[in-house]
């Protein structure tokens, strides 16, 4: 499983009684969140099958903090070795105008256009604002697992407390979708992710 996304003292901060908040609460909130953001959000390697626009490869993680490995993709499918003479922004784009004519056209593997690239990208530290998000998310479990009883019905009588129910207690607000998908990855082009 993932590293959490936030921690025990970022869910204390924020008024939880502490020893209530367990690693597993840390870990499911986490998982939420990523599903929702499509990205892991902490540094990790990512081995993709990309489409160029005219000699530019755009990356769709970011931040981008290392280039593996660029290697042409044979009519078949199959990589080849890699290649030289690529150079990278140090943001999201790989250039391919360095590569030589060699490799466009005479190489053992017959380029069918798309490339594929090794590559970290990720965040180190995890950026304030999914902490938060995930801390309030643990937080509302926390709360719908102390508070003992969610309803209570007597007779015609019902009430309720609270917003959450402890199978609902991952939920996220829209506030916390919204900061999830602004780190959802780009598609541009041909994107396939062989590992994630």
């Amino acid at each position: 499983m993932s590293d959490p996304l936030a921690t025990v003292e970022d869910v204390e901060a924020l008024g939880v009684t502490p020893g209530t908040v367990t690693d597993e609460m840390l870990e499911q909130a986490s998982a939420r969140f990523r599903s929702e953001a499509g990205h892991a959000i902490t540094a990790q390697e990512y081995v993709q099958v990309l489409r160029p626009s005219g000699t530019l490869v755009k990356i769709p993680r970011t931040p981008v903090t290392a280039i593996d490995a660029v290697r042409m993709l044979a009519l078949d499918g199959t990589a080849g070795e890699q290649v030289v003479g690529w150079s990278f922004d140090g943001i999201d784009l790989i250039d391919l105008s360095g590569l030589t004519g060699d490799v466009w056209l005479n190489g053992p593997y017959r380029w069918q256009g798309n490339v594929q690239v090794t590559y970290t990208a990720g965040y180190d530290p995890i950026p304030e604002d999914v902490r938060w998000a995930v801390a309030a998310m643990v937080k509302r479990a926390v709360e719908a697992g102390t508070a003992g009883v969610v309803s209570e019905a007597i007779g015609d009588y019902s009430r309720s407390f609270g917003g959450y129910t402890a199978s609902g207690a991952f939920s996220m607000t829209s506030d916390e979708r919204a900061t999830a998908r602004r780190y959802r990855p780009r598609v541009t082009g041909a994107s396939i992710t062989l590992g994630y």
